[in-house]
């Protein structure tokens, strides 16, 4: 039998195994708590042991220099590993490890903590999750969360010395996303705005610790808001990149070949990242033809597009319209799933709108997850521009985001004995790439309601594997994007706008989407091939699941060891079979 080990190296193990001084278990343990030590968030979002809750991390210049050198010699370490010696729990902790560690170091040209304005996933973002995660059940809990919250101010400045030092070396986030980062903090900090991050002091039953945090509000957290955006509109915009590409940072061009190894896991070049997208799209179009009964030559995208936005079943009536739709093929997609995995997530999912400080702001509709199985996670539904949105487009986002998608792979993440790691370093191949392959899922389970929503499903993806290097090293401007975005009718205008700021503060993020789904389509196809009427879909999706987020190659090598071990398993009862016949 094969071990997970084999599967996932396909490496001969040598006689006597050099002999290493620590555990690959202790070195994954070792790489959570530098993570941790730098952002701290990450231990609420994916269901982490946090020591204390005290402090927002990392940030100054001698911090992140001092998690980097830790970074180095766990890397050192994890490389004199033999992973051909791993038993099948280690061999997936190295994979995913040495993914984690190597992808980091690659990272560094990037410098990105010089240039961290992002109305995506920036610290101001990410502080309303903070603070609903924050625990204050017990006096040193309460102890520690003001000592975190009265420490903003501090943190704060550190990060506009940060983007100071950006400037002057000549990296710097583009200028569009930082108006838009600007638009949150107002809404967060302007005049009768609700303050976004009270949960604490609301959820203590202690009297006197709620009016201390109040009073950090008031005196720390909002002076540190209005500090940060004074200091961005005064100081940081004119100084902000014009052109949306990271190539007009230094070393702009190895920055994007590091991050699409980071969102990736692979090692392809932009150029074929480009062809394999241009191809992919071309493939879409003739699908879309041949469903249309029209040569492809004779298809009209705009026409086509118009047919299907101004169909008079796929708009709404109202903005709730769209909230109990999307409740309703949330469960839809639920219960389809049954069908086709030995196992639905025990973690709850909920859908919910954005609160007031995010709408508007840029920030597409997206999974959130809940960390721990015992806490719900969250589909984030952006309905800013619901009178352009269409039924078609909430089918794919919902299957996309739930179930078949995202909820239920992480969901499954969450349930499973992995090593934390595996939680942590979760690659977006991985994550989007199955949200894109349940797209086409929930199509094989007929889940989508019109023809509409099937043409509509083939329209969109591989653009971004496009798009993004076009935008990155080919010098694509904002209009070229926008039309080649736009023409697919995947997005309203104000979205193709939203959708390109978040390229360009997310260099390499969107090819990842194809990237991953292509793969696991391809190793899907593969697996059928080889073994024809004893593939088990409900089986090939435990192996891509069960093991949580690795490597795209790691996964490749899984999936070959399986076909390898099921085609000997067929031989061996074929040969029993011909000696009982004897």
């Amino acid at each position: 039998m094969l071990t997970m080990a084999m599967l996932l190296l396909s490496v001969s193990s040598p006689a006597e195994p050099p002999p290493h001084p620590r555990s690959v278990d202790a070195i994954a343990t070792q790489v959570v708590e530098v993570q941790l030590s730098l952002e701290p968030v990450a231990a609420y979002l994916h269901g982490l042991p946090l020591p204390r809750h005290d402090s927002f991390g990392a940030r100054t210049p001698d911090e992140l220099a001092g998690a980097r050198d830790r970074y180095d010699e766990l890397r050192t370490e994890l490389a004199a590993i033999d992973p051909s010696s791993l038993p099948e729990r280690d061999a997936v902790t190295f994979a995913v490890t040495e993914e984690y560690l190597q992808a980091e170091h690659g990272l560094r040209v990037c410098r990105r903590e010089l240039w961290a304005v992002d109305h995506m996933f920036g610290w101001h973002r990410i502080l309303p999750i903070i603070a609903a995660r924050q625990p204050v059940d017990t006096p040193e809990q309460r102890s520690q969360a003001l000592q975190r919250w009265g420490s903003l101010g501090a943190w704060v400045d550190a990060e506009i010395e940060n983007l100071r030092t950006g400037l002057s070396a000549g990296y710097s986030a583009p200028r569009p996303v930082v108006v838009r980062v600007l638009a949150q903090l107002e809404s967060m900090t302007g005049e009768g705005a609700t303050s976004p991050v009270d949960s604490p002091a609301a959820r203590a039953t202690d009297p006197a610790f709620a009016s201390a945090f109040q009073e950090i509000i008031g005196e720390v957290v909002d002076p540190a808001l209005r500090r940060y955006s004074r200091f961005l509109k005064d100081e940081y915009l004119s100084g902000a990149r014009a052109g949306l590409g990271i190539s007009e940072h230094p070393s702009g061009e190895a920055c994007y070949a590091a991050s699409l190894r980071y969102y990736t896991t692979l090692q392809d070049s932009p150029e074929a990242i480009m062809r394999l997208g241009a191809s992919t799209v071309a493939r879409n179009l003739a699908e879309i033809a041949a469903m249309t009964g029209k040569p492809r030559r004779d298809l009209d995208l705009p026409e086509l597009m118009r047919s299907i936005r101004e169909h008079p079943a796929n708009g709404f009536a109202s903005e709730e319209e769209i909230f109990g739709l999307t409740k309703e093929l949330v469960e839809k997609g639920r219960q389809a799933s049954k069908e086709i995995f030995v196992a639905l997530p025990r973690q709850r999912l909920e859908v919910t709108l954005y609160p007031p400080h995010l709408r508007g702001s840029g920030v597409s509709s997206h999974y959130e997850p809940g960390g721990d199985a015992g806490r719900p996670a969250r589909f984030m539904l952006q309905t800013d521009d619901w009178e352009q949105q269409r039924r078609s487009d909430i089918e794919i986002l919902a299957f996309h985001e739930a179930f078949p998608g995202h909820h239920l792979q992480q969901g499954l993440v969450a349930d499973a004995q992995s090593h934390p790691i595996s939680r942590l370093a979760g690659n977006s191949a991985y994550t989007e790439g199955w949200g894109r392959y349940a797209e086409a899922l929930a199509e094989e389970l007929g889940l989508y309601s019109s023809e509409l929503s099937r043409i509509q499903r083939r329209l969109w993806p591989a653009r971004g594997m496009v798009a993004d290097p076009g935008l990155h090293t080919k010098g694509w401007t904002r209009d070229q994007t926008y039309h080649y975005l736009l023409e697919t009718g995947r997005f309203t205008p104000a979205q193709t706008d939203d959708l390109i700021d978040r390229m360009a503060i997310l260099p390499g993020q969107l090819t990842a989407y194809d990237a991953g789904g292509l793969q696991f389509r391809a190793l899907r196809e593969k697996a059928e091939a080889a073994l024809g009427s004893r593939f088990s879909l409900v089986q090939f999706h435990s192996l891509l699941l069960d093991k949580g987020p690795v490597p795209l190659s790691a996964l490749q090598r899984m999936v070959d060891g399986w076909i390898a071990a099921k085609t000997r398993e067929r031989a061996g009862v074929e040969d029993a079979g011909r000696g009982t016949s004897r």
